[in-house]
């Protein structure tokens, strides 16, 4: 699955100033921004494997044969895809892109080990535990988080994403590594910080950010590097890519807000 990193030029002090602000209108905007954020809060397609094996997609019975057909639908292409699994033990996969769990479930399925998994279909209680991105909005911004479990709380970080792009500008999304690393430009946005205090979470999106001064400075050094890169044509177009990016959100004195899939 290919990874991608969202930077968005940003207002830091307006940014920390929403969480908690109970603002109302930023509530409604930001919401209306979740479709932008890499999350999606909707999965069409529900994936239970039942702990006495065998498969359900969204309530029916299913041989991994017609799984993989279902997935490779044009229709399914990029949708995300919930999957129900017992609270400890693995296998930790919970939700990816359709296109991109083929790989990870149905090569499984061939190695014969779906009955070894032991998944099984939660009850009311576990199902309460998903944290919806609206949800995970209203409560960022109320400055009241009602959700611990690590399961669920990268929500929270999609949430400052859709904050970020309601009252700042989208910038780029620099597809390769998560929070450029493979740019090997040694940039700031490479150290995994977060410009509010949100829960820990052991999944995505990674945060970064630079302030204003680290912007400019980053701006000033950037300026002095030879981004080209014969043997890369690729990595050289992201390299300018984010160059851009960073003179762009120098000139207006804006921060930079990082989030990497």
């Amino acid at each position: 699955m290919s990874s991608s990193t969202t930077l968005i030029a940003v207002d830091l002090r307006k940014l920390q100033e929403a969480v908690g602000s109970k603002d109302e209108e930023l509530k409604r905007q930001a919401i209306d921004h979740s479709s932008d954020a890499g999350d999606q809060t909707v999965w069409p397609i529900k994936l239970v494997f039942r702990k006495e094996g065998g498969l359900l997609l969204n309530g029916e019975s299913v041989t991994p044969d017609e799984l993989r057909t279902e997935l490779k639908k044009t229709e399914n292409h990029g949708v995300k895809l919930h999957c129900v699994e017992l609270r400890k033990g693995s296998p930790q996969f919970k939700f990816a892109l359709a296109g991109d769990y083929i790989n990870v479930i149905t090569d499984e399925m061939q190695a014969g080990t779906v009955a070894a998994w032991k998944w099984e279909e939660p009850d009311e209680a576990g199902d309460s535990d998903l944290l919806p991105l609206e949800q995970a909005i209203s409560e960022l911004i109320d400055g009241k988080l009602t959700v611990k479990d690590e399961d669920w709380t990268y929500q929270y970080g999609y949430a400052l994403e859709c904050i970020a792009r309601t009252i700042g500008e989208h910038l780029a999304t620099i597809e390769g590594d998560i929070l450029l690393t493979h740019l090997k430009l040694k940039t700031p946005l490479s150290r995994r910080r977060k410009p509010v205090k949100l829960p820990r979470s052991d999944d995505v999106p990674e945060i970064s950010y630079m302030t204003p001064e680290e912007v400019q400075s980053e701006n000033a050094r950037l300026q002095g590097i030879d981004l080209a890169l014969s043997t890369d044509e690729e990595t050289e177009t992201s390299r300018r890519e984010y160059a851009d990016a960073v003179a762009r959100a120098a000139a207006v004195g804006n921060a930079i807000v990082a989030f990497g899939y």
